[in-house]
C-alpha cells in the first residue's frame, strides 16, 4: 500500500474514533466504579454534560456500538421520556421513576423470546438486593398480544415496574434486538447501554447506601 493510502486510512480511523468518543467523559477511569459513583452522585444537573458514564469510550465494543446505535442510545445522552401502562392499565412515566431513584434500569423484552426470559432471575436478584434503596427496574414488553405479556408477567412474578409498549417507544429508543437494557441516573442520563448483572451489582453497591448502615448512623 502506498504512503498516501496509509495516510488516508489513518486519517479515516482517527475521525471515526473521535466521533465515537463524543459525549464520553475523558478524565474518569471507567473501571474505577467508586470514582464514577462519586461523579454521578454530584452531577445533579438538567443536562448530561460532564456526567461520568460507565462505558469505555475507546474500547472496540463501544466503538462498534456507536457505529450501529442511534444517538439517543449513547451513553452520555438523555433517555427519551415515555408513559406506558402496567397490567392494570395505570400509566407510569419514566421520569417520575427517575426522580425517585439514583439509578434506573430500562429493560426491553418479550414473553416469546427465550434470552429475555433467561435474564429474569438475574434481574430479580438485583431488584431484591437494591430495590427500594435507590434502584428500580422498568421493563417494557414489546409483546403485540396483551395476554402473552400478562401471562409471562404473572408466571415469572415480575416484581418491578412492568409496562407494555403500546406507543412505539422501542422505536424512539432505536431498539433493534432484545433483550436490551439501558442504565440511567437520577437525571435520566444514560450511563451504559448494556451492563452485565455482575458489574451492575458492583456499581449499585458503590452508589447505594446499605440500609443497615443507614440505620446505624
Amino acid at each position: 500500500m502506498k504512503v498516501g493510502s496509509w495516510l488516508l486510512l489513518f486519517m479515516a480511523v482517527a475521525v471515526l474514533l473521535t466521533a465515537c468518543g463524543t459525549n464520553r467523559t475523558k478524565d474518569a477511569d471507567p473501571d474505577d466504579l467508586s470514582t464514577i459513583a462519586a461523579d454521578s452522585q454530584t452531577s445533579k444537573t438538567t443536562s448530561c454534560k460532564g456526567v461520568a458514564t460507565l462505558e469505555k469510550p475507546w474500547s472496540p465494543a463501544t466503538i462498534l456500538l456507536n457505529l450501529i446505535q442511534d444517538d439517543r442510545l449513547r451513553a452520555g445522552t438523555k433517555a427519551p421520556e415515555f408513559s406506558l401502562p402496567n397490567l392494570t392499565g395505570v400509566e407510569t412515566a419514566l421520569y417520575d421513576v427517575v426522580a425517585e431513584n439514583e439509578a434506573v434500569l430500562i429493560n426491553f423484552w418479550a414473553s416469546w423470546y427465550a434470552p429475555c426470559i433467561k435474564k429474569i432471575p438475574a434481574l430479580k436478584q438485583l431488584h431484591e438486593d437494591f430495590g427500594g434503596r435507590g434502584f428500580e427496574i422498568v421493563s417494557i414488553s414489546i409483546d403485540s398480544e396483551l395476554e402473552n405479556w400478562e401471562g409471562a408477567s404473572n408466571e415469572y412474578e415480575i416484581p418491578w415496574i412492568d409496562l407494555r409498549d403500546v406507543a412505539g417507544i422501542s422505536v424512539d429508543y432505536a431498539i433493534e434486538a432484545i433483550p436490551a437494557s439501558l442504565l440511567v441516573d437520577s437525571n435520566g442520563c444514560i450511563l451504559h447501554t448494556y451492563l452485565g448483572p455482575s458489574r451492575l451489582d458492583r456499581y449499585l453497591s458503590s452508589i447505594l447506601e446499605d440500609e443497615t448502615e443507614a440505620e446505624d448512623s
